[in-house]
């Protein structure tokens, strides 16, 4: 997937480039294009740290920039001069700001950030000015959301008439290295508080009602889970873009039994009635959960379950399958991949997109394939 022949040279700076998901697109990015990178973060000697070691591998390619997605004087200084800005970040409630400053400064947009409805609100609200200044946002990055629209459109061709889209997701992390810092941790709270239980059902989309909000899948050799309703705004979109489809929805299976049947349930309520109480342990609270109740084998399981009439005017059924035993491998696969195509021109259309329905899909799947991860359609 070396795509460094056909990418001009750019500056592209990643907000909170030394976390996980930061640092590691930094890296391949440098191995995968000519770009420069800009590590950027409210720490300027952490970023000038792991800027140095970057350069040792990479030299002359990487610096270091101070932002604090609070303070807008230091995201114009630190946004001047840059083509892409790539929010990976805890900067949630500090999405207006960001990209307020990133239109002021010119550059482009991408943010991997969990998906809440604020966040796209206060997108939406500048999509005007996206659009008449020519500038490239893409929201709802990563794999979950970012996938299970771009899963459709990729089964979409075999279909003549696509009738039923579910996406199923298991995500059985091993939690002992993850993140659990408090933004992260109050960013996942956010998520959770402003949960909606939403699809398309009989061709009309809307809530769904507790007795349906889970359905049971077979993940084949990983078991039988029961996975819940999310609302994703790209799924919402694709009946517009597939007329004939009467179902679709995402469903996924997250953590581990007590977090799912427990700790989550209870956790929404509680964030309902005490907001700021709980909001104050959440992350220690689900931190103890996930490491005393998650269990190996580990792995990530993201696929699709499509019906319809095929090409053939015959029924047809499809399932797409991603999997890797680390969840973060597809989730840096696919944020490469969206900053490759908009680094060639593929995906820099002027507006506000969402990852998974600006994607060239076929692409996306050859690069998570290219990374290392399992991508298999199966006709059923």
């Amino acid at each position: 997937m070396n795509h460094q022949d056909n990418v001009s040279i750019k500056k592209i700076l990643i907000l909170g480039g030394t976390g996980l998901a930061g640092s590691t697109l930094a890296r391949r990015l440098l191995e995968e294009s000519q770009a420069d990178i800009v590590l950027a973060g409210r720490n300027i000697e952490k970023a000038r740290y792991s800027a140095n070691n970057l350069n040792q591998a990479f030299a002359g390619r990487v610096s270091a920039r101070q932002a604090d997605a609070a303070n807008l004087a230091s995201l114009n200084q630190a946004f001047s001069n840059i083509d892409l800005v790539v929010v990976a970040a805890s900067t949630l409630e500090h999405t207006a700001q960001v990209a307020e400053a990133a239109l002021d400064a010119g550059c482009d947009y991408y943010d991997l950030m969990m998906a809440i409805p604020d966040k796209l609100s206060a997108l939406e609200k500048l999509q005007k000015r996206m659009e008449s200044e020519g500038r490239c946002f893409i929201t709802e990055g990563g794999f979950f959301p970012g996938l299970p629209a771009a899963m459709v459109r990729m089964l979409a061709p075999k279909f003549k008439e696509l009738q039923s889209a579910n996406c199923f997701g298991l995500m059985l992390e091993d939690w002992r290295s993850f993140n659990f810092s408090g933004p992260t941790m109050d960013e996942m709270a956010m998520a959770l508080k402003e949960v909606r239980m939403e699809a398309l059902q009989e061709g009309e989309w809307g809530k769904v009602s507790m007795l349906n909000s889970k359905k049971k899948y077979d993940f084949g050799e990983f078991g039988k889970f029961s996975c819940s309703v999310q609302y994703y705004e790209e799924i919402r979109r694709l009946k517009k873009m597939f007329p004939s489809l009467k179902q679709a929805g995402v469903y996924s299976f997250g953590t581990n039994w007590f977090c799912e049947n427990i700790f989550f349930p209870l956790s929404f309520i509680a964030l309902k009635i005490a907001p700021k109480l709980t909001m104050k342990h959440f992350g220690s609270a689900f931190e103890w959960a996930v490491k005393k109740f998650q269990k190996s084998p580990y792995t990530t399981v993201i696929e699709l379950d499509a019906k319809g009439v095929g090409l053939n005017n015959e029924p047809v059924h499809y399932r797409l399958r991603v999997n890797h035993e680390d969840g973060y491998l597809i989730t840096g696969a696919c944020n490469l991949s969206i900053v490759l195509q908009w680094l060639d021109g593929t995906i820099a259309k002027p507006g506000l997109h969402l990852q998974a329905l600006v994607t060239d899909p076929k692409r996306l799947f050859d690069d998570i394939k290219y990374a290392g991860a399992l991508v298999e359609i199966k006709q059923v």
